[in-house]
């Protein structure tokens, strides 16, 4: 009975197990930023290895686009932070900007994002 406590406990605890998390800003108004979401969305929708390790959450700086509800579709978490918030919050450096971050909101890794397939990073970063 002990050794299925330890097992249960382990399983729950075990960072390789934990979700990570990737914050990406952009600006939608830059054709490549907007491509770059559009990818990522291609990509959790083709692999399941990615949409079971890692959410994806965009905020789009992005004012002009007020009357678009949702500019992208997909399993991306889309977000518009018209008043500044999360950039207050999380201070990114030069667009597009990605932060990875771990189960329990800690910042692993950040940099500035050149292609899609650095999103990877965030899941190395975190063990997943």
């Amino acid at each position: 009975m002990r050794q299925i406590v330890i097992l249960a406990a382990m399983l729950f605890t075990s960072p390789s197990l934990m979700e990570a998390s990737a914050v990406i800003f952009i600006d939608s108004s830059d054709v490549s930023q907007a491509a770059l979401v559009s990818a990522l969305n291609d990509d959790l929708y083709y692999s399941a290895h990615l949409r079971e390790g890692l959410s994806i959450t965009v905020y789009d700086i992005n004012v002009g686009n007020r009357n678009d509800e949702r500019p992208f579709s997909g399993a991306v978490n889309y977000q518009k932070d018209f008043n500044g918030a999360a950039v207050a919050k999380m201070r990114p450096g030069k667009l597009p900007y990605l932060f990875c971050m771990d189960s329990k909101e800690r910042e692993k890794r950040e940099i500035t994002l050149t292609n899609k397939e650095e999103i990877k990073l965030c899941m190395e970063a975190t063990g997943s």
